[in-house]
């Protein structure tokens, strides 16, 4: 391996290159296609393109690396296939790259993530001491209490979680304009696929799937899960036969 930056993101992260292979291409290589070649499976490659052979070293974890080459003994490279003439000329034309710094930060670079669903939100802080009493009484109200209480949280995302609570366990206490919205988010998220959830559809076809190689207790574990997908899915919407 030959060390070529410190990882933008992570500092205890090395990028190195697999010395199998000739490193000559890498600066001829735009942010683009750096980032296809690295992050795009394999299969799903434009054929005759390859994925560069770039892998993470990570310093605070094992396996180590073992930096002095002694180490590795003839015998120990012909057990593992490791052609050291090769590796060596490939590491003289390493070590002749341009600095390719600056453009690392761009490849590594994550698309900005859009603001995730209130019910999915696990990382996105924790509730502070006051929340917490509301919540509490809140859950000691009746349904016809919750459905006309004022709650007054300081976070703002308790006020859509305390909505879809209702809706879940106390429908029948929805005005008519809320269970109007419910049922869209219900049709968005079962039907669409909304935010990157299993639509139904998605869920009938992998059941189908695993039914062609389960057992009898499978069988009644899908058929269960068929059951349980045709009562939540949004009225009107097609059900399996």
């Amino acid at each position: 391996m030959w060390p070529l930056a410190t990882h933008p993101t992570n500092k205890n992260e090395l990028l190195a290159w697999d010395l199998a292979h000739d490193p000559s291409e890498l600066p001829l290589l735009d942010v683009a296609t750096l980032r296809q070649r690295l992050f795009i499976r394999s299969a799903d490659l434009p054929e005759g393109v390859l994925r560069l052979p770039l892998k993470s070293v990570h310093l605070n974890k094992s396996p180590m690396v073992v930096r002095k080459l002694e180490t590795l003994t003839p015998k120990m490279a012909e057990r593992w296939g490791i052609d050291m003439e090769a590796a060596l000329r490939n590491a003289e034309k390493a070590a002749a790259l341009p600095d390719m710094s600056a453009i690392w930060p761009e490849v590594f670079q994550r698309p900005r993530e859009a603001t995730p669903d209130v019910d999915e939100d696990l990382y996105g802080g924790f509730i502070n001491n006051a929340d917490r009493r509301r919540l509490n009484q809140l859950r000691a109200l009746s349904p016809a209490e919750l459905a006309h209480s004022r709650t007054g949280f300081d976070d703002d995302r308790l006020v859509e979680l305390l909505y879809r609570y209702r809706a879940r366990n106390f429908a029948a206490t929805l005005t008519p304009e809320d269970a109007e919205r419910w049922e869209a988010h219900r049709a968005a998220r079962l039907l669409e696929g909304e935010g990157g959830a299993r639509n139904v559809d998605a869920l009938f076809a992998e059941i189908d799937t695993l039914s062609e190689t389960t057992d009898e207790r499978g069988e009644a574990i899908l058929g269960a899960l068929y059951d349980y997908a045709e009562a939540i899915v949004p009225d009107g919407a097609p059900k399996k036969a």
